[in-house]
């Protein structure tokens, strides 16, 4: 479905691709007098497509469970490996610019720089991918993007955002991605935030597109979600009780 050539190692390869993905357009609902594009609250996987790393042997983990209220929520585990959920649809980035949602880390990824790909392994993720509209990129990467067109007939995305859990001290937060500069990773969490309970995260995705790359996204964007533990070798828990995507001033 999609790929961006990389020569920043096998894994690179795998995450690079990950971070540049494509979409159609999603349904708007309204609830309670306000608009939600997308809410996802985890009663099943249907909405979502798995992605696997060829050159990593091991996949996460991702499990619908129900707490002791009987709510269900998204457990996702790593033992030493790497995969991850994308949602199906996609969404209008000027309409819907806000993303909320509601995450816990169990176990987290100890004694690593996240700053090195060696170090590139997160209890939890969140990502919003841009699609590509044809602007923003130098000459041979435009030349690169419609080499893939003839061979996939489509466009791989433009650029990301990642929203990360990391238990490890940093003093950036906000950076890029170590495979690919295309991608700014954004630290929601450290290690100040207690294991075991559930926070709630309310990102606005043109502000903070604005204040890694100067300049205005393209126009349509989709989600996804991951962890991943195979560059260290260690074992993470996590969880997410719902995404969802709305328009500009709606209130929770």
């Amino acid at each position: 479905m999609f790929i961006i050539e990389s020569n920043k190692g096998a894994k690179g390869s795998g995450h690079a691709a990950f971070v540049l993905l494509i979409g159609a357009l999603a349904s708007v609902a309204v609830t309670s007098g306000r608009e939600v594009c997308i809410e996802e609250r985890f009663s099943d996987l249907d909405r979502w497509e798995p992605h696997t790393f060829p050159a990593v042997p091991h996949e996460s983990e991702y499990v619908v469970e129900e707490d002791e209220g009987g709510n269900p929520f998204l457990l996702m585990t790593s033992d030493g490996g790497g995969s991850g959920l994308v949602l199906k649809e996609s969404f209008r980035v000027r309409d819907y610019p806000i993303v909320e949602w509601r995450w816990r880390v169990d176990k987290a990824i100890e004694g690593v720089d996240h700053l090195r790909r060696d170090g590139d392994d997160y209890p939890a993720r969140v990502y919003v991918f841009f699609d590509y509209e044809g602007r923003g990129l130098d000459l041979a990467t435009r030349i690169r993007y419609r080499a893939y067109r003839a061979l996939r007939g489509e466009y791989p995305p433009h650029s990301g955002l990642t929203y990360v859990w990391n238990a490890v001290p940093v003093e950036e937060k906000i950076y890029p991605n170590p495979y690919t500069d295309r991608v700014g990773m954004f630290v929601l969490r450290g290690a100040e935030t207690a294991l075991g309970e559930w926070r709630e995260e309310s990102i606005h995705i043109l502000e903070d597109y604005e204040r890694y790359f100067g300049e205005e996204p393209p126009e349509t964007a989709r989600i996804a979600i991951m962890t991943d533990s195979d560059d260290t070798g260690q074992s993470t828990r996590a969880a997410l009780d719902f995404i969802r995507i709305v328009s500009e001033g709606a209130e929770q």
